[in-house]
């Protein structure tokens, strides 16, 4: 009798012990959970990321550029009064809806977009007719990975460009928000849309011989960089991401911003600056390009507890 007593007390005493350690274990989990800053925890702090589009337009041409630049522009002009579009956004914002416009004669390029200095060009990287002009960028976890919730992908709306002449360039910004913990960010590059818009006469005779995709994409020149100032300025230690032509953005893929150090939540700024050189004939004459970025952002704790 006596012995299954003590057995009993003995068994009923490993018991409690094990229990006791798998609640410290728990609580042990959860503390460090907390220390490692849970973007979902109790806080309340939540994880998110955002980007929002900008597009500077064009770079004023040059005085004395070309005799011809003032008579473009008054065209410019007089096409913009004749649509009625709303200069709701950026003077120096490309439209390229009406990319073939008054392009069916003359002998050279022509700058006849009908309100390429009236529209900031916003619109989701899913939404490529780009109508939203609220300036809002591509809206809050719009391409969220679902599979994890540490992990937020977000693509841009895009910059859209057309309707160029040799020597035009112009600039655009991403700025990235990063709300409720630190966070690595990486970047890829997106070109979303290569129009032809149809073929002038003289793009024929340079011979461009594609009707549906334009060429533009293989002569525009492009420079992205991690804007650390956001001063939409590249300095001379500002991290460039990518440089060369537009048909070459696609493949820049997962490149760490700020050195793969983990950043704080706030904004974050990515500089763009596009050139169409001199050098370029009437092949791109009525093309467009529209381009954009997709953010990623994945937070601190959950790639040290991958490790």
């Amino acid at each position: 009798m006596t012995d299954d007593s003590g057995s009993s007390t003995s068994r009923r005493r490993t018991l409690l012990g094990i229990g006791a350690l798998v609640l410290g274990g728990l609580g042990g989990g959860i503390g460090a959970q907390q220390l490692l800053g849970d973007p979902t925890g109790d806080s309340g702090s939540g994880f998110d990321l955002g980007v929002e589009t900008r597009d500077g337009g064009r770079t004023p041409t040059p005085t004395g550029a070309d005799s011809g630049s003032s008579a473009s522009e008054d065209a410019e002009d007089d096409d913009a009064d004749a649509d009625g579009v709303d200069d709701g956004g950026s003077d120096d914002v490309e439209d390229v809806s009406d990319g073939n416009a008054d392009n069916s004669g003359g002998d050279g390029p022509t700058d006849a977009s009908a309100d390429d200095d009236s529209r900031d060009s916003r619109g989701s990287g899913d939404d490529r007719d780009g109508e939203d002009s609220s300036g809002n960028g591509g809206g809050d976890g719009e391409t969220t990975d679902k599979a994890h919730v540490s992990l937020r992908r977000v693509s841009s709306e895009p910059v859209r460009v057309g309707n160029l002449l040799p020597g035009h360039s112009g600039t655009a910004s991403f700025v990235v928000e990063l709300r409720g913990t630190d966070a690595t960010l990486t970047v890829d590059g997106e070109l979303y849309d290569t129009a032809e818009n149809g073929r002038t006469e003289p793009e024929r005779s340079d011979g461009d011989d594609t009707d549906d995709v334009g060429e533009l994409q293989e002569f525009l020149h492009v420079t992205l960089w991690h804007d650390e100032s956001g001063k939409d300025e590249r300095g001379p230690r500002d991290h460039v991401v990518y440089d060369g032509p537009l048909s070459g953005l696609s493949r820049v893929e997962n490149v760490a911003l700020a050195g793969g150090r983990c950043v704080e939540p706030g904004t974050h700024h990515l500089g763009v600056e596009w050139t169409l050189p001199n050098t370029v004939g009437n092949v791109v004459q009525s093309d467009s390009v529209s381009f954009g970025v997709t953010v990623a952002a994945e937070t601190c704790a959950d790639r040290l507890l991958r490790r």
